[in-house]
């Protein structure tokens, strides 16, 4: 009984980290999809490499001739860069407070519109 909620814990705690790292990649492509183009060409290659065609650093690494640990570096530094972005600007943050400002103002219409056609 003990060794089937061990089993059950450690499953558990692999599906967390699985949605953990789903939502941080999320995160990261996003920040991407604001700042991207702040990036050099090969920092931009590196991210879309890694990122939109889910290529392993050797895979990377093999393209561009590099070591498995510069494309690490360079994972790294981009992530790093992005985030400064964000936390300086916080032009994502924006854009998301602006998106559920504009789903709220549709929200009141559709009510508005809703208690006027009733209305009459």
């Amino acid at each position: 009984s003990i060794r089937y909620w061990t089993i059950f814990i450690w499953l558990i705690r692999w599906f967390l980290w699985i949605i953990m790292d789903l939502i941080t990649r999320l995160y990261h492509i996003e920040l991407y999809e604001v700042y991207g183009k702040l990036l050099t060409e090969k920092q931009q290659d590196y991210f879309k490499d890694y990122y939109y065609d889910d290529l392993s650093f050797a895979e990377i690494a093999e393209k561009f001739q590099v070591s498995r640990n510069a494309v690490f570096d360079q994972i790294h530094k981009v992530i790093l860069a992005l985030t400064d972005y964000e936390n300086k600007l916080g032009l994502l943050s924006k854009k998301k407070a602006m998106y559920q400002f504009i789903e709220k103002l549709e929200g009141d219409l559709n009510t508005e519109l809703k208690n006027i056609l009733e209305g009459e």
